[in-house]
């Protein structure tokens, strides 16, 4: 029996995209630790050295974006009971003093 499309559980991309950025960190300290030191690498030592800076730097702000979204929700604002007209227009009347 397969499930049907509304009953299957929903799949959580944000890990896939953490593996993704930390694929990404991995690939940018290779180019630019190793690549960038070889005495001719292709495109250039420079091309090696901003495109691995770059993509650390990518990687990293868009993991520290997914682990703050994933390990620390914003708190919901509690909403107070709605405050109709109506019932402000009561209350002034309840609340005047009544002359003799």
């Amino acid at each position: 029996m397969s499930p049907t499309r509304k009953s299957r559980r929903p799949t959580d991309y944000q890990a896939y995209y953490m593996a993704a950025c930390v694929a990404g960190l991995a690939l940018g300290y290779y180019m630019l630790d190793h690549v960038a030191t070889w005495e001719e690498p292709p495109l250039g030592n420079t091309f090696h050295i901003v495109a691995g800076c770059v993509l650390m730097a990518g990687s990293a702000l868009l993991l520290i974006k997914l682990v703050r979204q994933r390990y620390f929700p914003k708190k919901k604002k509690k909403r107070d009971r709605p405050i109709f007209l109506d019932d402000l227009q009561q209350q002034k009347k309840d609340d005047t003093p009544k002359v003799p």
